[in-house]
């Protein structure tokens, strides 16, 4: 794996957290098909808030991953 600290953000260490990575899955495939999908507010909450700390990682690992590069050429 290129960066392992991404599985901290959607950890598979609980059922809690083995749901959460299932809901987030959920969300992206049957928000799409079943016009009926729903989550509950808390459960969007959490998922924004991980999400977004998974973008802000990977903008942080690409930099630091492109700038390695930049200065080996």
């Amino acid at each position: 794996m290129i960066a392992p600290q991404v599985c901290n953000i959607f950890p598979n260490d609980t059922e809690e957290d083995q749901l959460l990575l299932k809901l987030l899955e959920d969300v992206y495939i049957k928000s799409r098909y079943e016009a009926g999908f729903v989550i509950s507010e808390e459960q969007l909450k959490i998922l924004i808030e991980r999400v977004d700390h998974l973008l802000q990682l990977s903008k942080a690992i690409f930099e630091t991953n492109f700038r390695k590069l930049d200065i080996a050429e």
